[in-house]
């Protein structure tokens, strides 16, 4: 139904670089949907190829690759998708939650920290940071525990008004 009307549609755009890299980036997001991951990563790449300095475009191909990735479980393929994507645009909020998430899952919570502390200015990043620099802390020697940080965040997510009763359970 909608995937043919969708392909026959593509069939008419004309041929240029810049289609063709949409037509490539449409044909890997029908192949996504219907969860044909290595086809749909197979367009993605090539569509890529046509993007030139497209940051926008390139941004939500590597973003697309990264989902494919992470329902294949490759962990390393996706780690790479979210570091593109901060190479040629290091204020992307997704490419970092993303590469943050990523570190996360693999256990690595030392980077994970160091991104997510780079976006620590967003609310549904600041209470995230707060439990994970808890976690950190109770795994050092008491000695070597340091609150301040934490204590920053939670007055500045208090002075924000983020999710209040969190603040204070936090």
């Amino acid at each position: 139904g909608d995937f043919e009307r969708a392909e026959e549609a593509l069939k008419l755009l004309p041929r240029t670089p810049t289609s063709d890299a949409l037509r490539l980036f449409l044909q890997g997001r029908i192949a996504m949907a219907e969860q044909h991951l290595d086809d749909a990563i197979v367009h993605f790449e090539k569509a890529r190829r046509f993007m030139g300095e497209s940051v926008g475009m390139l941004e939500r191909t590597d973003l697309a690759l990264a989902r494919c990735h992470s329902a294949q479980q490759n962990s390393a393929a996706q780690l790479a998708d979210f570091r593109r994507i901060l190479k040629y645009n290091p204020k992307s909020v997704a490419g970092r939650i993303g590469l943050a998430a990523s570190h996360l899952k693999k256990g690595q919570l030392p980077q994970a920290i160091a991104e997510y502390k780079q976006l620590s200015h967003l609310p549904q990043i600041r209470l995230l940071l707060v439990r994970l620099l808890l976690v950190q802390n109770m795994q050092l020697p008491e000695i070597a525990r340091d609150w301040r940080e934490i204590q920053i965040l939670l007055d500045q997510a208090k002075e924000a008004g983020d999710r209040p009763t969190e603040v204070v359970l936090l």
